[in-house]
């Protein structure tokens, strides 16, 4: 809601059911009335659709016709290679065409931004968004750098530091090493970040990323902040 109240878009609400009988039952149309509700005292224009079917398919399926997804992150994906495969979540941040918000709990007001960057591909499309929002939001912006290796911590944040200045931004610039989500979470806390940006799942071979798993779906099952995932 804190999104839409900052920019001049129209909330779209997509309540996902199992039967066409719950579709039309009044528990359904009470959510979207509530939806409705909170959108007009908050100001913002907004509309909620109910749909049968999976959730993660419904989603993927309207994710076309919007900028940014949001999702309430109630299911995490699991720890084991069976039940990150079965997550839902996980499904949606990885077919996604969009950005993908998800919010582990309720958030009060987003004043401090964290970058988790890399200087990967996807950590630039996560910078672009990063700089834009701490502009047109007036945030604080810190970027934290996990390197693992013999990576230069130098190289990767001077990327970042050149294209912050080109749009007069200071940062505060942290090096982290070691196993990247415990790290991030190590510098949220320190910086007291209200918003995670990250990028997203890279190219690595599908079978490895099942098996070892990934930094994002660690971050979500920590549950410690939202993350927009680029």
């Amino acid at each position: 809601m804190q999104w839409a109240e900052r920019e001049p878009i129209r909330l779209l609400g997509l309540h996902v059911v199992r039967s066409a009988r719950q579709r039309d039952s009044a528990a359904a149309r009470s959510v979207v009335q509530t939806f409705i509700d909170r959108c007009a005292t908050a100001g913002v224009r907004g509309e909620c659709a109910i749909e049968v079917g999976a959730i993660g398919r419904a989603i993927r399926e309207r994710a076309r016709l919007v900028d940014l997804i949001a999702v309430q992150v109630n299911h995490p994906p699991g720890s084991s290679p069976l039940a990150r495969l079965a997550s839902g979540l996980r499904t949606i941040l990885r077919c996604s065409v969009r950005p993908v918000l998800a919010v582990p709990q309720t958030v009060t007001q987003v004043e401090r931004l964290l970058l988790a960057y890399d200087g990967s591909r996807k950590a630039e499309e996560a910078l672009y968004l990063a700089t834009y929002l701490a502009a047109r939001w007036h945030l604080a912006l810190n970027v934290v750098t996990v390197l693992e290796g013999n990576a230069s911590a130098e190289q990767v944040r001077l990327r970042a530091f050149r294209y912050l200045e080109q749009y007069q931004i200071a940062a505060g610039y942290i090096i982290e090493r070691g196993e990247p989500a415990s790290a991030i979470i190590h510098a949220a806390a320190q910086t007291r970040a209200d918003l995670l940006v990250m990028g997203g799942y890279g190219h690595r071979d599908p079978l490895s990323d099942l098996v070892i798993g990934s930094t994002t779906e660690a971050l979500l099952r920590a549950r410690q902040l939202p993350i927009l995932v680029v």
